[in-house]
């Protein structure tokens, strides 16, 4: 099965709100690769490594939230098919940026 690649921009009250730490945790239990990090301008970008399936999952994920959050908006940038796992050399895991 081939994954896909995604990123997105969460939009709203996701900056100092464990935003991108339980992104992550969700990510990891999904085996999902890829990335979360806080953008200069209050949102935060998640790139994604996974499944058609659980890249459905995280892009639900993303759209509530941790508790503290409020999410205003998710917009997907890209999403692009994987051919070969090696063409995302240096995702092994889902990091904190």
């Amino acid at each position: 099965m081939n994954s896909i690649r995604s990123k997105f921009v969460v939009f709203g009250k996701v900056q100092g709100v464990g935003f991108r730490y339980h992104t992550r945790s969700f990510a990891v239990k999904l085996r999902i690769r890829g990335y979360a990090k806080n953008l200069i301008d209050g949102s935060v970008e998640v790139l994604t490594i996974a499944s058609k399936e659980n890249t459905s999952q995280i892009r639900d994920w993303l759209n509530i939230g941790p508790e503290r959050a409020v999410v205003e908006s998710v917009v997907l940038l890209e999403e692009k098919e994987l051919i070969e796992e090696s063409s995302v050399e240096g995702l092994e895991l889902f990091t904190i940026l």
